[in-house]
């Protein structure tokens, strides 16, 4: 759980803010939802709701926006994606930062919230993660 200066943290769980868990089973993920929890009266609010599996999120450093990796699941052809993305909770909306073929993990914010900084895994590209750095937009 991350905090910030508004008292409020961040959990990932499954359906319900109850049943906090890493979102994987031995056969299949299971999706996670993210919920904000107040430090400091226990309230839980879900902040997202696709049939996703949702890991590594923090918090802008304004407390404004969060950023997290949610996986894809694959479709026909496709390989499952663990794609980079943003969302504000006080809009409801999400932005993909990065997608495609490629793998991403650990993303965190720059202290003055410009920019976010992540592992990134290319198959066909990377043997390792690599480091890379990204505007926040």
């Amino acid at each position: 759980m991350r905090r910030h200066g508004r008292r409020r943290g961040l959990l990932l769980g499954e359906n319900s803010a109850g049943q906090v868990g890493d979102g994987t089973t031995e056969d299949r993920p299971v999706p996670t939802q993210i919920f904000s929890i107040h430090l400091n009266t226990g309230r839980i609010t879900r902040l997202t709701s696709s049939p996703t599996v949702k890991n590594d999120a923090d918090w802008s450093p304004d407390g404004r926006r969060i950023v997290f990796t949610e996986l894809i699941p694959e479709i026909v052809g496709q390989p499952a994606q663990a794609v980079l993305k943003i969302r504000d909770p006080a809009q409801g909306r999400e932005k993909i930062l990065v997608g495609g073929n490629i793998r991403c993990s650990s993303p965190r914010w720059s202290p003055d919230g410009k920019t976010i900084a992540f592992l990134v895994r290319e198959p066909s590209v990377f043997r390792n993660d690599a480091l890379a750095v990204i505007s926040a937009g």
